[in-house]
């Protein structure tokens, strides 16, 4: 009886001194951000473009959605030839293109200018290599929970000189790879997913990007960034600095990064995995 009444007494404790604490943190200034993925997929006719250009702006912490551009000039030119060519904006900022014969020259540089609000944002980047897919398969292992779905994901480095690629693992996954130990040689790594996110008879595609040293820095501190701040009390990211410059007002550069890579997919339908 001594025991329940305490236990009574603790819950009332509890409860009476719940109160609602509200979190006021300071708004910030909106900082352009533009997100500047072009990927060539190689195919027998022409390259099948995908991604483009987004714009957007930087928002407070809780806001649940980003501010996006949709007036402004987005523009990509040949350096070497000086052909122009425009983007359009087709939804939640995005300026794409169709246009694919823009990027025939493989060892052009191409330029990035970005009107917007009476400012001017310039980039370049020219087109990396990318090396093919041989195999994805699906592999027998797991991990912690016994459960997990093994990919095993095999290609074979470009030369002997110093690459780097981006791999889309699907769900929001990806994971930078340079060629430090395996130059001109064949690369196998696993990847693991969790039974709910893939079933029987999916079809899940591995993709892969050409990119450059700095854009793989960057991306390497993006992503450590993104796993270490876990909630608002997590640690605040560092701006990350891109390769796009505010000609305007150099000391208000944007955030985000402008690349053009060549990309190969391969895809994996799913099998039974019960023993």
């Amino acid at each position: 009886m001594k025991k329940l009444t305490l236990l009574f007494l603790f819950s009332i404790i509890v409860i009476g001194c719940e109160d609602v604490i509200e979190i006021e943190l300071p708004s910030t200034t909106p900082t352009l951000v533009i997100d500047g993925n072009i990927n060539l997929f190689e195919t027998t006719n022409q390259p099948i473009i995908e991604g483009g250009v987004r714009l957007s702006f930087t928002a407070d912490y809780f806001d649940t959605s980003l501010p996006i551009v949709e007036n402004a000039d987005v523009r990509i030119t040949n350096l070497e030839t000086g052909e122009e060519h425009r983007l359009l904006h087709s939804s939640n900022g995005w300026y794409t293109t169709e246009y694919s014969d823009i990027f025939s020259n493989q060892d052009a540089s191409y330029e990035l200018v970005v009107k917007h609000e009476n400012k001017t944002y310039r980039a370049e980047s020219k087109i990396y290599g990318v090396s093919p897919i041989d195999s994805v398969k699906q592999g027998t292992r797991t991990l912690f929970d016994g459960d997990e779905i093994e990919v095993v994901i095999s290609f074979r480095d470009l030369n002997d000189s110093d690459n780097f690629f981006l791999f889309d693992l699907g769900f929001n996954d990806f994971i930078p790879i340079r060629d430090l130990f395996f130059q001109g040689s064949s690369f196998t790594f696993s990847n693991f997913y969790d039974p709910d996110q893939l079933r029987v008879g999916d079809t899940l595609n591995i993709k892969s990007y050409g990119i450059s040293k700095q854009y793989f820095n960057y991306m390497e501190l993006l992503l450590e960034q993104v796993d270490a701040n876990g909630g608002p009390f997590g640690t605040v990211a560092a701006s990350l600095k891109g390769n796009i410059r505010n000609e305007t007002e150099p000391s208000e550069n944007p955030l985000g990064y402008f690349i053009i890579s060549k990309a190969v997919s391969k895809g994996l339908v799913i099998q039974k995995t019960d023993p």
